[in-house]
């Protein structure tokens, strides 16, 4: 595995890397598009098709609402209007719902057609209500029962008791005035307006259905009846006239008629049907309505329970997919770490190895000898050729440099010899001219001694003239000695001159290996300046400065 990545470069190795990175990412794709694929069809299915079931059955019931809100107004306000609204906003129930028995998703949810059909009746049979409603709106008498008994029996009945008392007057106005008669008369009067009162209380309790109207009812009842007693009274003692006698008994008569009617419409008014309409609004519209509505909230249960299982099976498949996708991406990171470990790894531990080789060198007692792997053809394998090139390089300068410091080592000894030479030359001169500077001395002395004795130079003077000639030889060889003690003096400097040349060379190649270093330092500092650029991905360059 070692060598197989060698022969790949590091481009190839990170491109590698972010391929299999996609090529994973490119497959959770493909499973989370076939996976939303499949519940967006569910979805679908539950948004497009279940749920407007749900909505038509809630809809069939807003409609019935309204309706019945539609025949509460029209029995109020009596407009056509509204009878209109009531029968339109049911047709639309009973349409929506018949729509529905064609709905192949309200059958998936479970719903029962035949049920359906049912309801459907049921509407209809709140829509043929409308002609009873109608009737009832239009017709007060049939509407309100005790209206009808007042109308067809207790109206006639007042209007014969008021005629049995005119006739009653009429017939006493024919008598002659005594005391008793007008008792008689005043009576008359009296129960014509007790009957007067009874009427009137009749309507008020027919207007409004109050107590205090029942209360006076009652009241001017039992007047009107204690006065027709009085009536008897008096024509059980003879007061009465043959006529009045008569229409006594028919007030009785009709009296008793009129107390029947009464009871019965006062019964029917105090009861829960005194409107037909209100009534059978409430006994008949109410319970119908209420009935179909229940019906379509089961079902709407129903669907809700069928939507719910659906709702649920789609939220599994949606779990498990998002199982499926971590459990793909878990894997695909856990491969991408252990490829990009071993990858770095590799690149890192050959990173190392250029970075321990490197540093050897820049060690004072560097090893020359240290080279290394080659193999491969990434780019660290290139470094590494290039570093052992260079180090080739440095070993061969260092060589020759030690080479030649070994040349130039022998030519100083041999210096020193000849300097040593030169030095005892220059000493062996020295002694001569102090040798000489003796007999200069002496001659000089020897001068003042002849001068001193200018007696005894006369006598001397040949013998001084012979010692003239003696000492002009002398120092013609003692500057014969001086002239061969320059000539050497001078080769001496011109030795000392090349010994001078020869330490500039020296120094010249010791200059060349500090210039070697202080390159080496440089692509040092070059790759930590490369290292910082770099970042987190220049961990490598930081090791090799």
């Amino acid at each position: 595995m070692h060598a197989l990545l060698s022969r790949l470069t590091i481009r190839f190795k990170i491109i590698a890397g972010f391929a299999i990175v996609l090529v994973t990412l490119g497959i959770v794709g493909v499973l989370v598009s076939t996976n939303n694929a499949s519940l967006s069809s569910s979805v679908r299915g539950v948004f497009d098709s279940d749920i407007p079931v749900n909505q038509k059955i809630n809809e069939a019931k807003r409609q019935l609402d309204a309706s019945v809100a539609a025949v509460s107004a029209y029995l109020l306000t009596q407009e056509e209007s509204d009878l209109q609204r009531y029968l339109a906003e049911a047709r639309g129930a009973s349409d929506i719902l018949e729509s529905l028995q064609q709905d192949s998703s309200f059958q998936q949810l479970g719903g029962s057609t035949a049920e359906l059909q049912s309801i459907v009746s049921r509407i209809g049979e709140y829509q043929a209500m409308a002609d009873e409603l109608k009737k009832m709106v239009e017709d007060r008498n049939y509407n309100q029962q005790a209206l009808a008994i007042s109308t067809e029996s207790l109206g006639p009945l007042t209007q014969q008791l008021l005629t049995h008392l005119a006739l009653m007057l009429a017939a006493e106005q024919e008598e002659e005035l005594s005391e008793d008669r007008l008792f008689i008369r005043e009576l008359i009067y009296q129960a014509r307006e007790t009957w007067l009162n009874l009427t009137n209380s009749l309507r008020l309790y027919l207007a409004f259905r109050s107590q205090v109207g029942l209360e006076q009812l009652d009241f001017f009842k039992e007047e009107f009846e204690r006065i027709v007693s009085e009536f008897l009274l008096l024509s059980d003692e003879g007061l009465l006239t043959f006529e009045q006698e008569e229409e006594v008994l028919g007030l009785q008569e009709k009296l008793s008629s009129y107390s029947e009617a009464l009871q019965a419409a006062v019964d029917v008014h105090s009861s829960d049907q005194w409107r037909r309409d209100t009534f059978f609004f409430e006994t008949a519209v109410i319970p119908l309505v209420n009935g179909v509505i229940s019906q379509l909230e089961q079902m709407v249960e129903q669907n809700e329970v069928a939507l719910s299982a659906k709702t649920n099976n789609v939220l599994e498949k949606l779990a498990a997919s998002s199982r499926e996708v971590l459990f793909i991406v878990a894997i695909a990171i856990i491969i991408g770490l252990l490829f990009a470990w071993f990858i770095t790894q590799h690149i890192v531990h050959r990173i190392g190895q250029t970075v321990d080789a490197m540093y050897q060198l820049s060690d004072g007692n560097g090893d020359l000898e240290t080279r290394l792997d080659e193999r491969g053809r990434d780019e660290l394998s290139s470094l590494a050729r290039s570093f052992n090139r260079f180090v080739s390089q440095i070993s061969g300068i260092v060589g020759k440099v030690v080479q030649s410091s070994s040349s130039l080592s022998e030519e100083a000894e041999r210096m020193l010899d000849i300097v040593g030479e030169t030095e005892k030359g220059v000493d062996d001169q020295r002694r001569q001219i102090d040798s000489i500077s003796s007999a200069v001395a002496d001659m000089n002395n020897k001068v003042e001694e002849i001068a001193s004795n200018s007696s005894e130079a006369a006598i001397s003077a040949q013998h001084a003239t012979e010692q003239v000639h003696k000492g002009r030889s002398i120092v013609r060889e003692s500057g014969d000695a001086i002239n061969r003690l320059a000539s050497e003096v001078e080769t001496a400097v011109e030795a000392i001159s090349r010994v001078k040349q020869e330490s500039t060379n020296i120094t010249g190649f010791v200059d060349v290996i500090r210039d070697i270093s202080e390159q080496t330092n440089l692509l040092a500092l070059n790759a930590a300046i490369e290292a910082a650029r770099a970042g987190e991905h220049g961990r490598g360059f930081a090791v090799v400065a």
